[in-house]
């Protein structure tokens, strides 16, 4: 399954309406405007959301179908905790600011020594396995330290 095909899937449709293109059902669930509870429509940012075939995990909150966990964490928390109770499989990890998320930045991880958090500037890509060098983004170095602590249930 590719990336889209696997975002579309578990993410996309979750929000939106399924169609046949998986590349547009990504792009217009980043990037257009998408029901929030009391009628208002908002395009997701300043949050960050984490995919998996479990289904989603974010912050920001929207009128969404089964399947969509919302929850207050900061962005390092979620990810140290999915990263630490990580049973293999492909996950996303998006942390998105004001400006969207350009499709060439949307990666999917499958193994925690190359893992891939997409941001509308780039990819920030970590070792989980080990610990971050000190020029390391300070989200990498906050998830580090997260997860030295005991695990604790998704």
């Amino acid at each position: 399954m590719s990336t889209f095909d696997f975002l579309a899937r578990y993410g996309a449709e979750r929000f939106l309406p399924a169609v046949n293109d998986s590349v547009a059902a990504v792009h217009a669930w980043l990037n257009s405007a998408l029901p929030q509870s009391g009628g208002k429509s908002s395009r997701i940012t300043d949050t960050w959301m984490i995919v998996s075939a479990r289904g989603v995990e974010m912050k920001q909150r929207f009128v969404t179908k089964e399947g969509v966990t919302f929850t207050d964490e900061t962005p390092a928390i979620a990810f140290a905790r999915h990263l630490q109770a990580w049973e293999g499989g492909p996950i996303a990890f998006f942390k998105f600011e004001k400006k969207p998320i350009d499709l060439k930045q949307v990666f999917l991880t499958y193994d925690p020594r190359v893992v891939r958090i997409c941001t509308p500037r780039g990819a920030i890509g970590f070792d989980a396995s080990s610990a971050p060098q000190p020029s390391a983004d300070p989200l990498i170095k906050a998830i580090w330290k997260i997860r030295q602590q005991p695990p604790k249930p998704i």
